[in-house]
Parts: C-alpha cells; sequence; structure tokens
C-alpha cells in the first residue's frame, strides 16, 4: 500500500549518467510514537517513483535531526554510503532484563585508575535512536546509553563474549 502521508520535503538529486535520488523527509508528528519528537523527521529514500524508509530493513522507526540528513545528502552527493546506517548491531544478549556492566567513557585519561563502571540490568531492548545509533536503556539512574558501552554479564557477573569472539577462540 502507497504511503498516505504527506511529504514535507522533498530533494531531488540528480548526478550526470545516474539515475535521479529523491529523499522525501516526513514530519515526525504524522506518527504516533514516543521517539517522534518535535524537529525530527522520517526519510525515504528512493526513485521518482516510490522509495523506501531510511535504513532500510529497520523493524521500528528512525527518526533523523536535520543535520544528520544534511549528511546523508552529503553521502549520497559523494557516492558513498550512508554513514548513519553503517553502525555495528547491538550484542544479540543485550535485551530487557539482562545483566549488563556499563562503562563509560572518561574525558580525562589519569580518571581511568579509578572504578567507572557500573553493572545494572536493561530496562529496555536496544532500539536505534535519531542518530542511526544502537542504544538501550539501563536502570540504576543510568538511563539511555549507547549500546557500544555495554557488555551482558552472565548469572555470575562475567563478561559474556560474542559469539563471533567465541568461534574464533576455539582451537580446530
Amino acid at each position: 500500500m502507497a504511503e498516505q502521508r504527506e511529504a514535507e520535503t522533498i530533494i531531488l538529486l540528480k548526478k550526470s549518467g545516474k539515475p535521479t535520488v529523491k529523499l522525501e523527509l516526513f514530519a515526525s508528528e504524522q506518527w504516533a510514537d514516543p521517539m517522534a519528537g518535535p524537529g525530527v523527521h522520517r526519510v525515504r529514500k528512493g526513485g521518482i517513483h516510490g522509495g523506501r524508509f531510511v535504513p532500510e530493513g529497520q523493524s521500528g522507526l528512525v527518526f533523523y535531526h536535520l543535520p544528520d540528513v544534511l549528511c546523508m545528502l552529503g553521502a549520497e552527493i559523494l557516492g558513498q554510503a550512508n554513514p548513519l546506517e553503517n553502525q555495528p548491531a547491538p550484542h544479540p544478549l543485550l535485551h530487557e532484563g539482562s545483566r549488563c556492566r556499563w562503562k563509560a567513557p572518561l574525558p580525562d585519561p589519569d580518571l581511568d585508575a579509578l572504578p567507572h563502571a557500573v553493572q545494572c540490568f536493561a530496562k529496555s531492548s536496544p532500539i536505534r535512536a535519531y542518530s542511526g545509533q544502537w542504544m538501550i536503556c539501563m536502570s540504576g539512574g543510568v538511563g539511555w546509553v549507547p549500546c557500544a558501552e555495554v557488555t551482558p554479564l552472565d548469572h555470575y557477573g562475567k563478561p559474556i563474549p560474542w559469539p563471533q569472539e567465541q568461534e574464533a577462540g576455539q582451537c580446530s
């Protein structure tokens, strides 16, 4: 079924010898979603007669600020991949209720000797934030943090490695 919502802005990009690319920006107020705040947009990318919402294959709604849309447009002009779509997927064991360790990055390397990791539970499953980065909500007053800073733990509090790391570490 065709999209019934009206695009707020349409950008047509024509490069010589290449098909025209159309970026359509839809105001977030058209969706009933908690991530849909003022000043953010859903972006649909495609040809003149259709397209798919960015990023393709995303199960949830992803909204972008205008600087992120300009980043997408710049990547299209340069013929590069959208950097917002290249975020690595979160650890497969990060989900609501999982025990995790969040290690905050420190601005001062001299503070590295101090403990700066928090062990808590995930209050949500990972979501794709406005910028395309994977985020997860942590308990204990931590709030929303990037999934790259979170490590899932087993029942004994030991870090669980990625499945690829386990396979790489095995001898054949």
